[in-house]
């Protein structure tokens, strides 16, 4: 109600209507701009962030198939290279296995002049022993057969028989002797040119024995040697008989030239793991521990007298080391000056 300007109130009372309007940022088109606003800011937002993803995405997507070009790039260059590194590598194998072929061409010649080195100081080493042995070790007996001939010859009516008897026994030792030279000589000659064969068999050492002895009855009656045997069951063995007879004539005869007179030789045959040990014995003069280093070596070896002043040519003991070695044997001394020596040799009983 509202009373009026004489103080009366009136029973209707008028009434004015007011409408107080909102704030323009609160009104509902506002909130609605807003909100539309900052949609679209988002929005827009959102599209620059996918706009830059995308650019980043396409920069990257550039940047890969560049690195992927430069990488395939590189790559190819290195397959190229791999493959010119193989081709190089092929190359350089066959100039290594070329120089491998060469190198041991190279060997083989150098092993082929060596060994026709060494051939050819053997074969001067072996001509020259053979000279020597025909200038001195056959000259010697040679001569004093042809000078007890010539005395005979030219004194026959002057001697006694007892006389030319002594010297028909010093020609026939000396012809033996010199035939006995002469046979290694040439036996050694066919060695070192290789033309001797080997001709493998059983046989009894015994045997062989017994026949040698019977050619140096002569020698060991004059000398007044006794020979002592001692032999096992079995005496067989399996070599070249020839070669082994060659052998046991050589140490035999070299026994009976270097023991004194009234001496005594032991032959003895026994067994060993491999096959049998051959020894004989003598009670002569012996040797020095050089003489025996160089009793095989053709280079060093040199002849001595016996006790009753027989030849030799050095020959003898070379050739029993070459052929015992060629059957498959070992051949070795013992000795001590003026005690005497044992050569020992040794051969199989089986064929290898």
């Amino acid at each position: 109600m509202q009373a009026n300007s004489d103080g009366l109130w009136n029973e209707r009372p008028r009434e004015l209507l007011i409408t107080i309007l909102s704030p323009f940022w609160k009104t509902i088109w506002f909130y609605i701009l807003v909100a539309a606003l900052v949609i679209a800011i988002f929005i827009l937002i959102y599209k620059n962030r996918i706009n830059a993803i995308q650019k980043q995405k396409n920069k990257l997507e550039m940047m890969v198939q560049e690195r992927t070009k430069t990488i395939t790039e590189m790559n190819d260059l290195l397959k190229n290279q791999t493959k010119e590194l193989k081709n190089t590598n092929k190359l350089l194998e066959d100039q290594r296995d070329q120089i491998t072929e060469q190198a041991e061409e190279l060997e083989a010649q150098k092993e082929e002049l060596v060994s026709q080195k060494d051939m050819l100081q053997n074969l001067n080493t072996w001509k020259d022993k053979f000279f020597s042995i025909i200038a001195h070790d056959l000259k010697g007996p040679f001569q004093g057969i042809l000078g007890l001939a010539d005395l005979l010859t030219h004194n026959y009516d002057d001697f006694t028989d007892k006389e030319k008897k002594e010297y028909f026994e010093a020609i026939n030792n000396s012809s033996r002797n010199f035939y006995n030279l002469l046979e290694n000589l040439l036996d050694w000659a066919r060695t070192q040119l290789e033309r001797i064969s080997i001709n493998q068999s059983e046989f009894d050492l015994v045997e062989l024995v017994n026949k040698n002895k019977m050619l140096f009855e002569e020698n060991l009656s004059k000398k007044n040697i006794s020979v002592i045997e001692n032999y096992g069951l079995n005496t067989r063995v399996f070599a070249d008989e020839n070669m082994i007879d060659t052998v046991i004539r050589n140490l035999l005869s070299n026994a009976i030239k270097f023991s004194k007179s009234g001496g005594i030789i032991e032959i003895k045959i026994s067994d060993n793991e491999k096959g049998k040990i051959f020894s004989i014995k003598d009670s002569g003069i012996g040797m020095t521990k050089q003489q025996q280093n160089n009793l095989f070596k053709i280079d060093k070896s040199v002849s001595r007298l016996g006790t009753s002043g027989e030849a030799g040519t050095g020959l003898g003991l070379i050739l029993c080391h070459e052929f015992i070695s060629k059957n498959g044997g070992k051949i070795w001394i013992e000795s001590t000056p003026e005690q005497g020596s044992t050569f020992y040799f040794t051969l199989p009983v089986h064929q290898a």
